[in-house]
């Protein structure tokens, strides 16, 4: 049945795209979707001032060496890469081949293969410019739409309109490259088509190898439109005509999956081995990364969102997906430290699949625990720092693991090290920003943002005193603009904790502290700068409204998943209930509300840093000495102050908040951060490296998680008298589930999501509550990750 499912005769093909004006540079495998009708218009290609000389000659036109080895071999069917890889791996440019010949469109792979060498090690401008000049007509199918791919990366970095719009141009050129090589429709195909689907592996099969990887180009530039035109466009039309386009992407990469597992197939059963050699590891390595990231984008997807996709019959696998990625680099053995798949052996898109794997692994773990496998990531980072030590995208994995281990302080160093090796895209430096600015506040270090702190422009004195915080929030507030709103309050919250830092009692009290005569008139001096720089900031925040944020996303830097976050901005713009956007969204109106709180309680807010150090989860990455020797005494003693009042709430809010209600929001959350704290001493992250404690008693541990259990029923006793940070219960509840999950209290566990997930009101007393609660809908996308993980027995 094999045999006769693969060999007969192809059905008719589906009809070709109409080709637009072939102006501009071109697309490459990589996101999303987007179409237009309107012809690309003629933009100035990029190009780097350097000469480029190590791999051109003195001439303007690329020499025209014929490859050593670059063929299809009728052998194997592998494209022969050993002689011409050889090359490019010692650091020599692979010749290119002129004229261009479509039939001869392969024996450009190891040539891109080049470009994306030179890319992984941080020489971004470099590749760009090798792409360029090996085919300044942009007429070639793989460098046509590898240098599109590089213009949608940067794009996506500026974020400026003239950037997507290149970009997006380049990308439709590239679209329609791949298009002219696909192979072409027969006479009255359409009318054929629609009783013969080309999804069949027949039809797949029919092709020349050519043609294979012009369908596999096609659908990955089709998903790169996508992802640009959504972010540039921004609106209703943009997303439906790119969901139409991505139906195309999906149903296109299944049928090239289904094509090679029809040929393995076959090809076992004939007793010959588990795969065909036929199938080049180049065009499967694309196709595996194509169905991976497919059906782990799908398994993401919100609830709500889910159930329209599919309606149109398409659903996520993400074991599925996470096992396509790593069949591209033999990733299957989970005890080996080497991976199955060499570098003479190894698929195009083989870097790109293990990029993929690590983001899912480092960073969409943050919400998610099915199918997360630190240990994996931790072997694919290894293996490709090795490979590539200078490259700042596997540097940022490394940090993000030193992170997840519980080790922040070498998480900086990676991060550091990340901006060391590159100064090409300087975008690139705001996500390291970004990173150490959390793992600093892991640390439980907030200053270092003061005016004193750093030389004009934001060059430090000395590597010393790059410590603290504040002084990354600064540089973000600074140059980056991806939320100066976001970067802005945590630069004042730094400052503010700073300021209490230089009085005796500070170092452990958010109380108001009268000036004391025995400072030095340059301490009070200093302390006054940063109490009012730190108004001046919270003042400028509590004008920010959640509807304007559109200009809040107008360029620059942001957190380490910066292309998928600008993404979901774009769709959540389009779909206002998307969860997803509440990554981004409701963390912007938090910060408002809370700057707006700062400036009506008299210029205070207690436990501003760790608040935030909780929301952007820095207090679970935090060593467990940072934890009992800073963060739960700091605790401890706003706790102490806060007790003190107990009885005379009405004195604190005089006293303390500048005549405004909210003792019982400061004693919720002093308990809440309490309980937080005290869970991660006693029961650490999974994957956390937890350092010894100066005592081996179990009774002291025991104790402290007693306590955690009781400072979160505290935060329940208190709730209904929260009047303004009702979000506190929610968390309370969904934190305490995550502490009886790990006393093995699955039933108990299990009610408490259930309660964060009804939907129900679980804190509101006289005060009352209007609307949804801060960070709502991003609080149910983790409890429901945490409800399907107990589900699954899998540890929290």
């Amino acid at each position: 049945m094999l045999s006769s499912l693969f060999g007969t005769s192809a059905p008719t093909p589906p009809a070709t795209p109409s080709t637009a004006n072939n102006e501009k540079v071109v697309g490459k495998p990589a996101v999303l979707v987007t179409t237009s009708s309107v012809p690309p218009t003629p933009s100035t290609t990029a190009s780097a001032s350097s000469s480029s000389s190590y791999y051109y000659s003195s001439s303007s036109t690329p020499t025209t060496a014929t490859p050593t080895s670059a063929s299809v071999s009728t052998a194997q069917g592998y494209l022969s890469v050993s002689s011409t890889s050889s090359a490019w791996t010692a650091g020599l440019p692979p010749p290119v081949k002129h004229p261009y010949k479509v039939e001869q469109a392969l024996d450009d792979i190891p040539g891109l293969q080049y470009a994306l060498k030179l890319f992984l090690e941080s020489k971004m401008v470099e590749s760009e410019e090798y792409c360029h000049k090996s085919d300044e007509k942009k007429e070639r199918l793989y460098f046509a739409t590898g240098f599109s791919l590089i213009q949608c990366v940067k794009g996506l970095m500026s974020y400026e309109d003239e950037d997507l719009l290149a970009a997006l141009n380049h990308a439709r050129h590239g679209n329609t490259i791949a298009s002219q090589h696909r192979k072409k429709q027969a006479l009255l195909g359409s009318i054929v088509s629609v009783i013969h689907s080309s999804s069949s592996a027949g039809w797949i099969k029919s092709m020349t190898d050519v043609e294979r990887h012009a369908e596999l180009v096609y659908a990955e530039s089709l998903f790169e439109k996508a992802l640009l035109g959504i972010v540039y466009s921004g609106d209703w039309l943009a997303f439906i005509k790119e969901a139409l386009n991505m139906r195309t992407t999906i149903s296109i990469y299944k049928s090239l999956l289904t094509y090679i597992d029809t040929a393995d197939a076959l090809h076992s059963s004939l007793g010959l081995g588990p795969i065909d050699p036929s199938i080049d590891p180049h065009f499967r390595s694309g196709v595996y990364l194509g169905n991976g990231m497919a059906n782990i984008v799908l398994s993401l997807m919100p609830g709500k969102l889910m159930t329209v996709v599919e309606m149109f019959g398409y659903h996520g696998d993400r074991d599925m997906g996470l096992e396509l990625l790593m069949k591209a680099g033999g990733w299957g053995d989970k005890e080996g430290r080497e991976a199955a798949t060499m570098l003479n052996t190894e698929g195009l898109r083989r870097p790109i699949c293990d990029l993929c794997l690590l983001m899912f692994h480092l960073v969409i773990s943050s919400f998610t625990f099915q199918g997360v496998d630190i240990p994996l990531a931790s072997k694919i980072l290894e293996y490709n720092l090795e490979r590539y030590p200078d490259s700042v995208f596997f540097l940022f994995g490394a940090g993000r693991l030193g992170l997840i281990r519980g080790q922040p302080h070498q998480a900086i160093t990676h991060y550091k090290k990340a901006m060391q090796v590159q100064s090409q895209y300087k975008s690139l430096h705001h996500v390291s920003w970004w990173e150490i600015a959390v793992a600093e506040l892991a640390l439980g270090r907030v200053g270092g943002g003061g005016v004193s702190s750093t030389k004009p422009g934001g060059q430090q004195q000395g590597e010393e005193e790059e410590v603290g915080s504040g002084v990354w929030w600064r540089k973000m507030h600074k140059e980056a603009t991806w939320s100066r709103a976001i970067y802005g309050y945590g630069l004042g919250v730094c400052l503010y904790e700073e300021s209490l830092e230089l009085s005796e009692t500070a170092s452990s009290s958010s109380a108001p502290l009268p000036t004391q005569p025995g400072k030095s008139k340059g301490e009070e001096k200093k302390r006054k700068e940063l109490r009012e720089e730190a108004a001046s900031l919270m003042k400028k925040g509590t004008g920010f409204e959640a509807e304007d944020c559109g200009e809040e996303y107008s360029a620059g830097g942001s957190p380490y998943a910066l292309i998928l976050a600008r993404f979901w901005v774009s769709l959540s713009r389009i779909w206002s209930d998307i969860p997803i956007r509440l990554s981004f969204v409701a963390y912007l109106k938090l910060v408002a509300r809370k700057a707006r709180k700062f400036t009506s309680q008299k210029n205070h807010l207690t436990l501003g840093a760790l608040e935030l150090s909780y929301i952007f989860q820095a207090i679970a990455h935090a060593p467990r000495s940072v934890l009992l020797s800073k963060m739960i005494p700091q605790i401890q003693s706003t706790l102490s102050t806060l007790e003190r009042y107990q009885g005379r709430e009405a004195e604190y809010e005089k006293e303390v908040l500048g005549g405004q209600q909210g003792y019982y929001d400061d004693l919720c959350l002093a308990k809440f951060l309490e309980g937080v704290c005290l869970r991660y001493v006693v029961y650490p992250e999974e994957n956390t490296i937890p350092e010894e404690l100066s005592t081996s008693d179990e009774t002291a541990m025991q104790e402290m998680a007693g306590k955690a259990g009781e400072a979160f029923r505290d935060v329940f006793e208190y709730g209904p008298k929260i009047e303004l940070d009702h979000y506190i219960v929610y968390h309370a509840h969904y934190e305490l589930g995550r502490l009886l999950a790990c006393q093995g209290k699955v039933d108990e566990a299990k009610h408490e999501f259930e309660l964060v997930l009804s939907g129900k009101y679980l804190e509101v007393g006289a005060s009352g509550r209007k609307g949804k609660y801060s960070l709502e809908n991003a609080l149910h996308v983790r409890t429901h990750a945490a409800n399907e993980a107990l589900k699954a027995g899998k540890r929290l």
